[in-house]
């Protein structure tokens, strides 16, 4: 686990579980996913995850 305020590099972004941890524990994120069914997914996920900040 990087530091506080580290980035995480995540390839194989899937749902977007690794980029939500780590808004949530204050880290920065880079996720990549080819598949656009997960990508939609992550950036739902992401978009809800910032609303409840």
């Amino acid at each position: 686990m990087p530091p506080p305020r580290g980035v995480i590099l995540d390839t194989f972004g899937g749902s977007g579980t690794t980029a939500v941890a780590a808004v949530r524990t204050g880290r920065r994120f880079v996720i990549m996913e080819q598949d656009e069914g997960y990508y939609l997914t992550a950036c739902k996920r992401l978009e809800d995850e910032y609303r409840n900040e």
